[in-house]
């Protein structure tokens, strides 16, 4: 009888400080009745501050439960992919997500799909503020194609990045935005700089970098960086207003001597305005370095 008693007196504290030498001091000077009450309390007090933890944690994200979010309590709690796409979301709309975002509520999501809506610079500056400082710390997955972004905007999220956010991104959609050379060229900095050495899929397609832009990219390639990109499998950049200069200096940047882009298998230049000449130049690149060349 002793022996159970001893447990009943026992138990409830090792849930709460988890070492029996510890417990075993106590019980010798308390009662059961008040290590009962004594664990009750401490339950509770974890309780309030768990409640209380979880009402800041929603009016911080109110925003995003309001049109055109409409996200529902459980879901920002729970969920780790945000898909919302075809929202009309507009600048308004991303300043109070960004505003929402900003002390890291959301540490849990990995995607962020926010496609064909009306995502513009001053959205985009105010999210990569956010994002600089530490929002979306897990994200993976983040596509913003068929938006109107265009190079201040981009050239903001590419800053963040290479200040450090970002850095387990996967795949990144930016297709179909007004994305120019100034936009590539903040990109190819911050790879340069050796952030998104996790990005495996990167879609640039339909925008307007030009040659200007492909040139940037090319000398950051042939720059010798050690892992610069050395994550990349896939690349698309049709549809760019891309011409023999570019396409010609990435064949070149490609087949450099470190090897860049070790894990490239696709590359995606159609759409372009190339000469045949120099689209045989890059599919032997291509071959030489054993990825696929979609030209």
């Amino acid at each position: 009888m002793d022996g159970m008693n001893e447990a009943l007196e026992i138990s409830p504290l090792l849930k709460v400080f988890g070492q029996s030498d510890v417990v075993s001091l106590i019980v010798s000077f308390l009662a059961l009745r008040d290590i009962a009450l004594g664990t009750f309390a401490v339950n509770r007090m974890l309780h309030g501050i768990s409640r209380g933890h979880i009402q800041e944690l929603l009016r911080k994200l109110s925003p995003l439960l309001a049109a055109p979010f409409g996200l529902q309590e459980p879901e920002l709690l729970t969920k780790t992919a945000l898909d919302l796409p075809d929202k009309n979301i507009g600048a308004e709309h991303m300043l109070a997500f960004a505003s929402a975002i900003a002390s890291d509520p959301l540490r849990q999501i990995t995607e962020l799909l926010l496609g064909a809506n009306r995502i513009d610079n001053s959205a985009m500056q105010a999210f990569s503020s956010a994002f600089r400082h530490g929002a979306l710390p897990n994200l993976v997955e983040f596509d913003l194609s068929f938006n109107q972004i265009a190079d201040s905007g981009c050239t903001a999220f590419f800053e963040a990045c290479g200040g450090g956010a970002g850095a387990k991104l996967e795949r990144l959609m930016l297709r179909n935005n007004d994305i120019g050379h100034v936009g590539m060229a903040a990109f190819a900095k911050a790879a340069q700089g050796g952030a998104l050495r996790k990005l495996r899929k990167l879609s640039f397609g339909w925008n307007s970098v030009g040659e200007k832009g492909l040139l940037a990219l090319s000398t950051a390639i042939s720059s010798g960086t050690h892992g610069l990109l050395e994550s990349l499998q896939g690349l698309a950049l049709e549809g760019n207003r891309v011409g023999d200069t570019g396409v010609g200096a990435f064949a070149d940047a490609i087949t450099a001597n470190s090897a860049p882009l070790p894990n490239l298998s696709g590359l995606y230049l159609g759409g372009n305005n190339v000469s045949r000449p120099v689209k045989d130049v890059m599919r032997a690149a291509a071959k030489e370095r054993n990825f696929a060349v979609y030209i």
